[in-house]
């Protein structure tokens, strides 16, 4: 008795481990969207005429940048995606978090994947053959949002933004003064013309 009263409870203690660590591996990337960033802070009214939802803000302070982030967390990009439609905010976009630290998008989702046929703009803020680090990327003025470096044939693009129609990146371009910035035309992950 005592030897089957054992193995059922090592069964369960295995069971019940593997069920904790896939839980802990589950939840520890998700995504949440930012509907607005600025040089200074944006009152309440501001921001109702930006955003029109009943969800609460989390505001950051990161590189000189305040940061509007919806508290709402998604655990799959493409739930992100969705309801960031919903939302209708020109300029959102949807930020990746693992291990509740913020990492580039591509860290955690395939982008060629969820892409697939769908043709984005961005804006291309710089170029090198090696990848930049950290504080190499700190000096990129990004406009607020996050630097997506993306691996093409032997260089590394920095962009920012998958907008959806050329205007609209013109128009953050603009806004953001980001002169120097490219418009590259991306389908499938890749630039093309």
């Amino acid at each position: 008795m005592y030897k089957i009263v054992k193995s059922i409870f090592i069964v369960i203690s295995v069971v019940c481990f593997s069920f904790n660590t896939f839980s802990q591996n589950v939840e520890n990337i998700y995504f949440k969207i930012q509907i607005a960033a600025s040089k200074v802070a944006l009152s309440n009214s501001k921001l109702g005429s930006i955003c029109k939802t009943s969800d609460m803000l989390i505001v950051e302070y990161e590189n000189n940048w305040y940061k509007y982030i919806l508290r709402k967390k998604f655990f799959t990009y493409e739930k992100a995606l969705a309801y960031k439609k919903t939302i209708n905010v020109k300029g959102a976009f949807v930020l990746a978090y693992k291990n509740e630290q913020k990492v580039n998008i591509t860290e955690v989702v395939n982008l060629e994947d969820i892409n697939n046929n769908i043709i984005v703009y961005r804006l291309q803020l710089g170029v090198s053959t090696k990848k930049a680090n950290a504080e190499a990327m700190s000096w990129i003025k990004s406009g607020g949002k996050p630097i997506i470096t993306v691996k093409y044939k032997k260089y590394y693009l920095y962009t920012v933004g998958d907008f959806t129609t050329e205007a609209e990146a013109k128009k953050f371009k603009n806004e953001k003064q980001l002169n120097d910035a490219k418009i590259i035309k991306f389908k499938n992950g890749n630039p093309f013309k």
